[in-house]
């Protein structure tokens, strides 16, 4: 009897310390939340050590709203740029500029990518800027685009793509031929399909459903 007991009781007992563990796992695997990840990197610093930078970028992944741009990632950023200092990565630029494209928050894109030093400092690489371009096209933003082009370092044939669409949807016929020209002048050869976009430009207020066909192609490649 006393052995069925003690075998019992070693059953219950293991199956507790199974049921705990399966509950640490599941608890490992949920990932943190976005403010609760804020919260983290808050009282890190507040005890005056550095939140490593990947703390960061996992909060940035994890951004989907402009509520959350708002309360947590754009705070974030500020915290790692005022307070500790940091030059940020092309991958940290990247993942913050794609935080703000997921979010729909275009003004937000616009200011971090056109204030340089003033602001976030941020170091997009050409993909990057692509995921910006495409985000503030669709959003209707033309003079947004523009002015990325404007402050780009670097553009391939696909970012003129997109800002020339861009314009041809906003019926800036002039900025269009600027730009090509400009793509020219700097060595690049235009697409086929954005050759075609610009000789079939459609008068001012029109708009062409094979450009816009061929543009959400162009979006894929980029994204």
């Amino acid at each position: 009897y006393q052995r069925r007991v003690r075998g019992v009781r070693r059953t219950a007992m293991l199956s507790s310390a199974l049921r705990s563990s399966a509950r640490g796992l599941c608890t490992a695997q949920k990932a943190p939340s976005v403010g609760f990840q804020y919260a983290e990197i808050n009282r890190i610093v507040n005890r005056r050590t550095t939140p490593g930078i990947s703390r960061l970028n996992r909060l940035l992944k994890q951004v989907e709203t402009q509520e959350q741009v708002d309360k947590f990632a754009l705070p974030s950023m500020e915290i790692y740029r005022r307070r500790l200092k940091t030059e940020f990565s092309q991958e940290t630029s990247a993942l913050y500029i794609k935080a703000c494209a997921r979010a729909g928050d275009t003004e937000k894109l616009r200011t971090s990518l056109a204030n340089g030093k003033q602001g976030l400092n941020l170091q997009p690489g050409l993909n990057s800027l692509k995921w910006a371009m495409v985000a503030l096209k669709r959003a209707g933003d033309v003079q947004g685009v523009l002015q990325l082009v404007k402050n780009a370092a670097r553009l391939d044939a696909t970012s003129y793509h997109i800002a020339i669409r861009s314009c041809i949807d906003g019926g800036l016929h002039d900025e269009v031929k600027a730009l090509e020209k400009q793509a020219l002048d700097a060595g690049l050869t235009l697409a086929k399909s954005t050759v075609t976009m610009i000789q079939e430009m459609p008068e001012q207020g029109a708009s062409s459903q094979e450009g816009e066909q061929v543009e959400e192609g162009e979006e894929q490649q980029v994204i």
